[in-house]
């Protein structure tokens, strides 16, 4: 499910559903990223890490009612449903363990895993940008996101020795027209969300 919100996200919650935010969508830069995203998330699915967490059952009934009384054209509408849906927070090991699911399933799927070192080279340009502070709060619980770059280009040469260096390998993917006319008009419109949250921040002021 989309949620439709700038904050740059992706969760898994109790039940094994799937969430990303516009924001994150916006800021990918192929099909490829989004392959390794879904797989980390996945990952949480199959490890069952969300029902592992203390109160799992309150955060499970949040959820149900958020989308529910949200949900319209299979996009979660508004930050309400990320606040609530996102207070799970994994520990470093599950970040580790669904890391390597995350690499496994994009290439299991079809795609170029080390595309999924950019997603975490995107999170440290924004962490940067902020001033080393400020960045997505979901991340604070993260290993580093240098720790997280490494590990992934390494485990992906460790899956297919072709993974190695940086060439294209014959049979994966990384982007596709269909990617970019799904996710085009969401960057187009960005500008119109951009005055919207500001707008938003001036009332909540």
């Amino acid at each position: 499910t989309v949620v439709n919100t700038s904050e740059p996200n992706a969760f898994a919650v109790p039940g094994g559903q799937v969430f990303v935010t516009r924001g994150l969508l916006a800021r990918l830069e192929d099909e490829a990223e989004f392959a390794v995203v879904m797989g980390h998330e996945l990952g949480h699915v199959e490890h069952r890490h969300s029902v592992q967490q203390q109160g799992w059952q309150m955060i499970a009934g949040a959820a149900t009612s958020a989308v529910a009384s949200k949900w319209g054209d299979g996009v979660g509408q508004g930050s309400g449903v990320l606040a609530q849906l996102g207070l799970l927070k994994f520990s470093r090991d599950d970040e580790r363990e669904s890391d390597v699911r995350g690499v496994e399933n994009s290439y299991a799927a079809g795609y170029d895993p080390r595309e999924g070192a950019d997603v975490f080279r995107l999170f440290l340009r924004m962490k940067n940008e902020a001033g080393g502070g400020g960045s997505p709060e979901f991340l604070s619980t993260h290993p580093t996101d240098e720790e997280r770059i490494a590990r992934i280009l390494e485990l992906c040469a460790a899956k297919d020795p072709r993974l190695a260096g940086s060439q294209p390998v014959p049979g994966l993917r990384v982007t596709s027209g269909e990617w970019r006319s799904l996710t085009g008009k969401i960057r187009r419109e960005q500008k119109t969300y951009d005055r919207y949250d500001a707008a938003l921040k001036r009332v909540a002021a």
